[in-house]
């Protein structure tokens, strides 16, 4: 219960409570695109960073 209280007196959690429906809806997708994205970047990074070692390997 104190945790609820704390995050909630954010002021940045204040502000996202108070937008609009439509807008949380948007902010949602927004930040479901960039953890998309962050993840595909982890994975391009990793799969450049295998193929380095192959190249160091061979």
């Amino acid at each position: 219960m104190t945790t609820t209280l704390l995050s909630l007196s954010d002021d940045l959690n204040i502000k996202i409570l108070q937008l609009p429906p439509e807008e949380k809806e948007r902010l949602m997708r927004v930040y479901d695109q960039i953890k998309r994205g962050a993840s595909e970047i982890g994975e391009v990074a990793l799969e450049d960073s295998l193929a380095s070692e192959r190249k160091k390997a061979v």
